[in-house]
């Protein structure tokens, strides 16, 4: 290896990756994007949240979480509220490294 770079078993050249660089290939944006994700579920799985679905994209992906008391540490920006006949719901989400976290809290009626 010259220079950092190297001859595979294939005897292409080849490069070592660059640290923060894009991915290189046809579905750089998902692999960017897949890279990004991991990242922020590993830090959440870490910090104690259960992860109810993962919606990947290349402009913006979704991870859902289960609503926490914890969830509050994370920040908040309330997007979205429906209303049903057993009370409100209110979506949550925080952005983490280009990620959207959100979550569902729902308050109910009271029935006095």
């Amino acid at each position: 290896m010259e220079n950092g770079i190297g001859t595979g078993e294939s005897g292409i050249m080849t490069t070592p990756p660059l640290p923060n660089a894009s991915s290189i290939g046809v579905n750089y944006q998902m692999m960017d994007a897949l890279a990004r994700v991991k990242r922020v579920a590993l830090m959440l799985v870490h910090r104690g949240f259960r992860i109810l679905e993962i919606r990947m994209s290349p402009i913006a992906s979704v991870i859902t979480i289960m609503p926490e008391v914890e969830c509050s540490s994370l920040g908040v920006a309330e997007i979205s509220r429906n209303e049903h006949r057993g009370g409100m719901d209110y979506t949550m989400v925080v952005s983490h490294d280009g990620v959207d976290v959100q979550w569902t809290v729902t308050k109910r009626r009271s029935l006095s």
